[in-house]
């Protein structure tokens, strides 16, 4: 009899102890826990509705497409928690590779704190957006007031084929 109890106890805390060591990984990457629940929620949502086969497929490519753009709007809060000189030193930081390949951001005639200055506020403005494979983003004579910059994919404008690192708009 003691030693069931003691085998019981003994399975009890190894269970309590592996559980709450489980937990903390599980939590350590609150962006990935985020995207799996969202995944999760998708689904449902499409066995619920009884969508087609062919349209899950592409729901589900669309999320997994957009992980990364769930990852930075997490961040874009943390960044919203940081005083503003902090937030634009690690906008610039972040951003500063992409906006130096652009021309217009570049101007031979600006200043260094002039162009520091207007590349924060640039940075501080972009927003990231995510596309599905094959989606029309500007169609052939409509007006934007949208500036894109591609971060990862390929993308086909006039022809032309444009890789990540490009811009459009």
């Amino acid at each position: 009899v003691l030693c069931i109890f003691s085998m019981l106890i003994g399975a009890s805390a190894y269970a309590y102890v592996i559980g709450n060591v489980c937990g903390v990984i599980a939590l350590m990457d609150q962006a990935t826990s985020k995207y799996n629940q969202q995944m999760d929620e998708l689904n449902l949502y499409m066995s619920e509705n009884h969508m087609p086969q062919e349209l899950r497929i592409r729901l589900r490519e669309y999320f997994q497409y957009s992980k990364q753009l769930n990852r930075q709007r997490y961040y874009q809060a943390l960044l919203m928690e940081m005083s503003p000189s902090l937030r634009g030193e690690v906008a610039n930081f972040i951003n500063s590779a992409w906006l130096e390949n652009i021309p217009f951001f570049n101007p031979p005639h600006m200043l260094v704190d002039e162009r520091e200055t207007f590349c924060t506020a640039i940075s501080l403005r972009l927003k990231p957006e995510a596309y599905a494979p094959q989606e029309i983003v500007i169609r052939e004579g409509e007006p934007t007031e949208k500036f894109y910059l591609l971060q990862k994919g390929v993308m086909a404008s006039r022809g032309r084929i444009i890789s990540s690192g490009n811009f459009i708009g």
